[in-house]
């Protein structure tokens, strides 16, 4: 999925929530910036500035695996049993959320990573398509200004 649909979506559930300060931050990280771990393997793997030049379809090709565990199921059990203890739930949920989202699309994910290397193609929707690229931008721009409007809460 876009970042801009996690971005959108996490707006919507934050607001729902009535985050603010730190917990609007944590809700940030968790659910949108975990994607960040997509830049530092290719970055790993090949100079970043190829990334730019030459387009995300052609970096990032199907059958490249580019997610770290932090974005599979075994780590989000860890953050909810984590969040028993630190009494913060905040991560668990939007990582949750963010895991979701991925989940309904179609590519690579490990489901059991990193106990497993198996690859499934598991999801209803087809990912990187232009409908995929058009509501998630228009989703993104409404509520950046939607949140611009009303203030970050911090």
């Amino acid at each position: 999925m876009l970042f801009m649909s996690h971005y959108a979506v996490t707006e919507i559930v934050s607001r729902a929530l009535g985050l603010s300060g730190w917990q609007l931050i944590l809700a940030y990280i968790f659910g949108v910036l975990v994607d960040l771990d997509h830049f530092f393997i290719k970055a790993v793997r090949q100079n970043l500035s190829y990334i730019f030049k030459s387009g995300f379809k052609k970096t990032f090709p199907r059958g490249f695996y580019n997610k770290t565990f932090i974005q599979e199921p075994i780590f989000i059990i860890f953050l909810w049993l984590l969040g028993i203890f630190i009494h913060n739930f905040i991560p668990a949920i939007f990582l949750s959320v963010h895991w979701f989202l991925d989940a309904l699309y179609q590519f690579e994910k490990r489901p059991l990573a990193p106990f497993s290397r198996k690859l499934s193609f598991q999801g209803f929707i087809k990912s990187r398509t232009t409908f995929e690229y058009v509501v998630s931008i228009v989703l993104a721009i409404i509520f950046l200004i939607w949140r611009l409007i009303s203030g970050f809460g911090f």
